[in-house]
């Protein structure tokens, strides 16, 4: 298993991030990594994501939600094609610092028979889209 791990500390309280973060209907206004996202975000529900890293093609994914828990964590899971060929647990994490700041942790564990042959290629780009999304969205919680 290989993981990348982000983290962004945010000017504003953490129900604002949280709020900013699950309105999913104006992520094409600000993310630049998820440009979509359909369906019910309760645990067990699949939902449909579009996902665009830099430089790269949108991508469609269906993964299952794993945790929802408010102003505390999301996180699904994904694969290519069928389990075990190329998988990856999605999760995004809200800590509170104080009452005007918080802590966004944004990361991704990725397994499966495909991990090793594709991991060099992707490793690196994946995070850089982490990043954007992350200032995106503390661009956006801290001007609101």
């Amino acid at each position: 298993m290989n993981s990348i791990s982000t983290r962004i500390i945010i000017r504003a309280h953490i129900e604002k991030v949280w709020d900013v973060f699950t309105d999913y209907d104006s992520f094409d206004e600000w993310n630049p990594l998820i440009k979509s996202f359909e369906g019910s975000p309760a645990v067990g529900q699949k939902i449909k994501v579009v996902l665009q890293l830099p430089n790269s093609k949108p991508m469609t994914f269906k993964p299952a939600i794993q945790v929802y828990k408010i102003s505390e964590e999301i996180s699904w899971l994904g694969n290519l094609m069928i389990p075990g060929l190329f998988d990856g647990k999605h999760t995004f994490k809200f800590e509170k610092i104080d009452d005007s700041t918080t802590l966004f942790i944004h990361e991704e564990s990725f397994s499966g028979i495909l991990l090793p042959f594709i991991w060099n290629s992707i490793n690196d780009n994946t995070k850089k889209g982490f990043e954007l999304m992350n200032e995106a969205l503390k661009k956006r919680c801290e001007e609101q």
